[in-house]
C-alpha cells in the first residue's frame, strides 16, 4: 500500500512538472512572437531601444532550452521505465532459479528454456537495468541543467524588455527622432519645386 501511494504521488508530481514546462514554453513562445511582430529594426545605439533585440535573443534561447528540457524529461522517463522493467524481469528469473526451476516454457516467445538460459537472461537483464539506470541519471541531470538555464534566460529576457520600456522616458530623442530645425525647414521649402503661374490669355 505505501509503495502504491508513493508511485501515485510520483506520477502526479511528474504530470504537474510536465504541464508547467509546457506552460512556460507556450508563454515564452507567445511573448517572443508578439515582440518580434511589433519590433522595428534600427541601428544599435546607447538607448533603451537597444534592449529590445537583446530581449528577443534571450527569449528565443529560453524557448529553445525549454524544449530541450521537455525532450530530456521524456527520455529520462523512458530510461526509468526500461530500468525498472529489466530489474523486475531479472528478479523474477532469480526467484525461479532459487525455486529450482531447471526448464520451462516461455509463453511470450513460444520457446522452451533451461536453467542455463535463466542464468544468462538474468545476467543480461541486470546489465540492461544498470545501463538504463545510468542513462536515467545522466539525462535527469541534463534536464535539471536545462531547467536552470531556461529560467535564467527567461528572467533576463523579461528584464531587458522592462528596461527598454521603463528607461525610454529618461533618455533624449535620438538624431533620427529629433524634429527638424528652422534652417532645415527653410532649405526644404526653397528646394521644393515651385508651381507655374498661369499665363493670362490674350
Amino acid at each position: 500500500m505505501p509503495e502504491q501511494q508513493s508511485a501515485a504521488l510520483y506520477a502526479r508530481g511528474r504530470e504537474a512538472s510536465d504541464k508547467f514546462d509546457y506552460f512556460i514554453a507556450a508563454i515564452t513562445g507567445g511573448i517572443f512572437t508578439y515582440i518580434a511582430q511589433t519590433y522595428v529594426p534600427r541601428v544599435f545605439d546607447f538607448t533603451p531601444a537597444t534592449f529590445e533585440p537583446v530581449a528577443l535573443v534571450f527569449l528565443a534561447a529560453s524557448f529553445f532550452i525549454g524544449l530541450k528540457r521537455i525532450e530530456a524529461t521524456y527520455i529520462a522517463t523512458q530510461h526509468n521505465y526500461e530500468a525498472l522493467d529489466a530489474s523486475e524481469t531479472a528478479g523474477k528469473m532469480a526467484t525461479a532459479i532459487n525455486e529450482g526451476v531447471t526448464h520451462g516454457f516461455d509463453p511470450g516467445t513460444g520457446l522452451e528454456f533451461s536453467g542455463e538460459d535463466l542464468f544468462r537472461q538474468k545476467k543480461h537483464h541486470k546489465l540492461l537495468s544498470k545501463s538504463h539506470e545510468q542513462a536515467f541519471y545522466k539525462t535527469t541531470k541534463a534536464a535539471e541543467k536545462y531547467y536552470r538555464w531556461r529560467n535564467r534566460l527567461l528572467f533576463a529576457g523579461f528584464g531587458a524588455l522592462l528596461l527598454s520600456k521603463f528607461l525610454s522616458p529618461y533618455f533624449p530623442l535620438t538624431n533620427a527622432q529629433e524634429p527638424p530645425s528652422q534652417q532645415q525647414k527653410a532649405q526644404s521649402v526653397d528646394s521644393a519645386p515651385k508651381s507655374k503661374q498661369p499665363q493670362p490669355k490674350k
